[in-house]
């Protein structure tokens, strides 16, 4: 849970996404046929852990679908194709760019019912466990969102008053998934969780219209630390029920279980039509779900029965690991569905993974009926998880084909089913369309008793005039295939694991690169810390020698003093790929957190330091943990694409702002202002300083995570000096304007 987080210190929020300004990328879209199917939405980048909510992101009328993928926190929006009784929809990324960064869940409710959805997410204040709102608003025909505050609490999350008056934190842990709901039938937004203390669900209910301020706010008391009377141990699916109306079950003395909370999914609808809410609950130590059935009324729950099993008059759920369960429409017949989804974002069902049940009753008494369990990979390139691409004309035919490494598919007991998939672009030089072609190339499910996490490169490195394939993975060590075909033909790999006994510690990354312009190719290797390994080759074109102790002479393991592990952590996950502008070299690198480093200043300086330009390169791109990169022109217009695999599984797509040559003639990217910050890290001050200063009046806004203003003017100088001494130690995000060009900069303050 760690990487998840601590996601908060790294991304770029501001409080709204629309602040999020500078190169954004535009997402491509070709065909995609697997097992003879044209994939509707094959550029999602893959699903694991799906959170479903529905929202009119186009202010079409139309109920869209929104999936918070927890398994790197990422937006995905599909709008909704209007097609009664199927559930269809379109991949629209475009949406998902107005949602701000969130962490952990996210729950889509209109709670002030002004017809735009709102959001309900886990707290990203650091050490706070608890619910922070967001407002939807449409604006310009699009959903967008805006921070909710509370004047009454000093933290931005739902309070709720205690009995001296005094406010604290309604408390969700960030593992959870709570029930946002109208529990008691007055109009408003309630919410169910689970205490910090044990196995009982707190109900909280909103008081807003009760204390006269209507239902634009979000006033909560705690009505009770017992809902329903029942007690989760956590030891098995079924809970305790309380023996009558109004009691509390004692989990201590009738179950002798364990009160520490592990972590649990609750879901309420009315399921028997009698006007109260049933519960269903998901437990982190199985993968079943549990129906408790309410005998109480709306005013006192009352659980009186149970089914431990899910629904057992049908198919239950099955769901490695952590089960979570949803109740909206998905298929356009105006009776919500039940959908179940894994909830932890590691090890989990990573393709049968949205479990889709159709309610074939009426919404106020759902007869469920099971339908797939695919719901949404079925129509996307989902490759389990962990995908690493790279372009490769394989059968060289002048088209760039796809090949990507894989984590695994999902497999019980801690097995593991890492691959090499291939893809065939049977489209044209302008048109390209790929094509599964292979889903084990080269056998490499082989290895999967002791590698996986595969992150191909290629590079003719012995000099015969094809290209041979080098292939890392999670050990840090490296598989060699040279390439036996000869220059022109399909390619014929010789595989040789653990290549020279080149180990670089975990999760090695390379590229083939001849980066000091010898005439032959280096490796350079990204590993799990975040840093490169420069292994020079000290042979020859046609024979290759490399040190193989990677930090031993001549290697060098801190290239270009490239650190991509987030501020204050170890884990880096880099992952290089260098692209030659016209003799000069731009690395772009992938990181544990997604975001895209691009540094230059690499030529004649292999000793030196790299020029970091940017640690976030497409604004828009956020595709979630584990970035892996791959840039070609690949439809002949002369701008190159960036191809992008993750943690996820699946594959995104866009269209980079960099021509063939390394111009960029965007006249939108052009005009951005362009500066640094220096000294930065800072202590005592920041001096911002502007590059091609041109006179005229700039405005500088610096904002700490939270989205608050900490320091903001206007000045029409080349630099200005920032007192930081009054500044609490953290991370903050400087953007500086000018004729409405925005950029922004990462400001840490010690």
């Amino acid at each position: 849970m760690i990487s998840i987080r601590v996601f908060i210190f790294s991304i770029l929020f501001i409080g709204s996404a629309a602040l999020l300004t500078g190169q954004r990328l535009p997402p491509l879209n070709f065909d995609f046929t697997i097992n003879n199917t044209v994939i509707k939405n094959p550029w999602t980048g893959g699903i694991n852990t799906p959170q479903v909510s529905k929202a009119d992101f186009n202010d079409d009328g139309l109920m869209d679908l929104y999936v918070f993928d927890r398994s790197g926190n990422v937006s995905i929006v599909y709008l909704n194709d209007g097609i009664a009784n199927q559930p269809e929809y379109t991949y629209a990324p475009r949406f998902a760019e107005n949602f701000p960064d969130l962490v952990d869940w996210v729950l889509l409710r209109d709670f002030n019912q002004d017809g735009a959805m709102d959001i309900f997410t886990a707290a990203r204040t650091p050490g706070i466990s608890g619910v922070e709102v967001l407002r939807g608003f449409y604006e310009d025909g699009e959903l967008k969102f805006t921070p909710f505050y509370f004047p009454q609490f000093q933290f931005n999350v739902i309070p709720f008053r205690l009995a001296n008056g005094s406010f604290t934190n309604l408390y969700v842990s960030s593992q959870d998934l709570p029930a946002i709901d109208d529990i008691d039938g007055d109009g408003d937004m309630d919410i169910i969780s689970f205490g910090v203390n044990g196995g009982y669900m707190e109900y909280f209910t909103n008081q807003s219209v009760e204390d006269g301020f209507g239902p634009d706010s979000l006033r909560f008391d705690r009505e009770t630390d017992c809902f329903g009377g029942i007690f989760e141990d956590g030891l098995s699916t079924c809970v305790c029920l309380p023996v009558e109306a109004g009691a509390c079950c004692d989990g201590l003395t009738e179950l002798q279980g364990d009160t520490r909370h592990a972590g649990s999914t609750i879901l309420t609808f009315d399921n028997d039509g009698d006007g109260d809410k049933e519960v269903v609950l998901g437990d982190i130590s199985f993968d079943a779900l549990t129906l408790l059935e309410n005998g109480g009324d709306s005013d006192m729950a009352t659980m009186t029965s149970q089914d431990c099993n899910y629904p057992s008059t049908d198919v239950p759920v099955d769901l490695p690991s952590f089960p979570a369960s949803f109740f909206v429409d998905v298929n356009n017949d105006g009776k919500r569905d039940l959908l179940a989804a894994p909830n932890s974002p590691r090890r989990v069902e990573d393709f049968l993974n949205l479990w889709y049940y159709r309610n074939d009753g009426t919404d106020a008494v759902p007869d469920f009926n099971f339908q797939r369990k695919d719901l949404l990979t079925h129509n996307t390139v989902d490759m389990g998880s962990g995908s690493s691409p790279v372009f490769v004309d394989f059968d060289q035919d002048g088209l760039q084909d796809i090949l990507v490494g894989t984590n695994t598919f999902y497999l019980p007991f801690n097995e593991r089913d890492p691959r090499l998939f291939l893809y065939r672009n049977t489209g044209t030089a302008t048109e390209p369309a790929f094509t599964l072609f292979d889903d084990d190339y080269l056998n490499f499910s082989q290895f999967a008793s002791n590698a996986w996490g595969f992150a191909p490169a290629f590079g003719d490195l012995d000099g015969d005039g094809d290209l041979d394939l080098m292939v890392g993975y999670q050990n840090g060590s490296l598989f060699y295939g040279e390439n036996t075909a000869g220059a022109g033909n399909p390619f014929q790999f010789t595989i040789t694991p653990n290549y020279l006994g080149i180990d670089v510690g975990q999760n090695s990354t390379p590229a083939l690169v001849d980066i000091n312009r010898d005439g032959t190719l280096d490796l350079v290797i990204g590993e799990r810390n975040g840093n490169l390994n420069y292994l020079p080759n000290i042979g020859t074109p046609t024979n290759p020698v490399f040190q193989p102790v990677h930090d031993s002479a001549p290697n060098n393991p801190f290239f270009g003093e490239v650190d991509v592990a987030a501020f204050g952590f170890d884990i880096g996950m880099s992952a290089p790929f260098f692209v030659d502008f016209n003799g000069s070299y731009t690395l772009f690198c992938g990181s544990n957190l997604g975001n895209i480093y691009r540094y230059e200043n690499i030529e004649n300086n292999l000793d030196g330091a790299f020029e970091l330009v940017d640690d976030t390169y497409g604004d828009n791109v956020r595709v979630g943990e584990e970035s892996r990169i791959s840039i070609t022109d690949i439809d002949g217009d002369n701008v190159l694409d960036l191809l992008l695999g993750n943690f996820r599984g699946g594959l995104n797509f866009y269209q980079t702002d960099l021509n063939t040559d390394g111009t960029v003639d965007t006249e939108e990217l052009a005009d951005r202002p362009v500066f640094r910050l220096v000294p930065n890290p800072a202590s005592d001050y920041v001096e911002l300083q502007i590059e091609d200063f041109s006179g005229q009046l700039y405005e500088v806004v610096i904002y700490d995570l939270l989205g608050r203003i900490s320091y903001q003017r206007p000045f029409n100088g080349e630099n200005l000096r920032i007192d930081t001494q009054n500044f609490s130690s953290g991370i903050y995000f400087c953007k500086i304007s000018i004729n409405g060009k925005d950029s922004l900069k990462k400001l840490i303050v010690n």
